[in-house]
């Protein structure tokens, strides 16, 4: 798992650099209504995990509660298939961020599989918007005090997901991070 510059990431956004749990606030109304403010901390590490980082919650100010896995290279497997930029509401350039030549790699994708939620135990759903089933999130370039965090949903099927899957984008306020215990 790699962040700006190539640099192997230990804990991907929107954690601190060393898994400090960092809460948003709602820069915008429908992340007012689906959350409130937001936190991200890290989750026990589960017997017999197969994910190169640690399982992170997404919990909501509501009480809305996402358990993530990150998805390897999510983000760069969607170039094609989505508009990042128009989805985050962002310039996003990761196709910057691939060419190693480039000065400022831009801002990079993160995508996360939804593996618990409070909406329920499994994630089934008959409309791909029923269910979220990939959380996207833009990396942290200035570091999460400095930059806004946009988030996308995505329903239910494999990734990449293509357009038709969107199911809403929202916006933070740059994060507050808070000391490990």
């Amino acid at each position: 798992m790699y962040c700006c510059h190539y640099e192997v990431m230990t804990y991907p956004p929107p954690l601190g650099i060393n898994g400090e749990t960092t809460t948003f606030e709602p820069a915008s109304n429908t992340a007012r209504g689906l959350t409130g403010n937001v936190s991200f901390s890290l989750l026990p590490m589960p017997e017999g995990w197969d994910s190169p980082t640690h399982p992170i919650r997404m919990q909501g100010e509501n009480g809305l509660t996402y358990d993530l896995r990150v998805v390897v290279d999510g983000g760069v497997n969607a170039i094609g298939t989505l508009d990042w930029s128009e989805i985050m509401m962002r310039p996003i350039g990761m196709e910057d961020y691939l060419n190693e030549v480039t000065e400022d790699p831009g801002t990079v994708v993160f995508v996360f599989e939804v593996i618990k939620s409070s909406e329920g135990e499994d994630i089934p759903g008959d409309s791909p918007c029923m269910t979220d089933r990939y959380v996207a999130l833009t990396a942290q370039y200035g570091g999460p005090d400095k930059d806004y965090l946009s988030v996308a949903m995505f329903g239910d099927d494999s990734w990449p997901a293509t357009e038709n899957r969107f199911c809403g984008g929202y916006s933070y306020a740059p994060g507050v991070i808070s000391p490990r215990e």
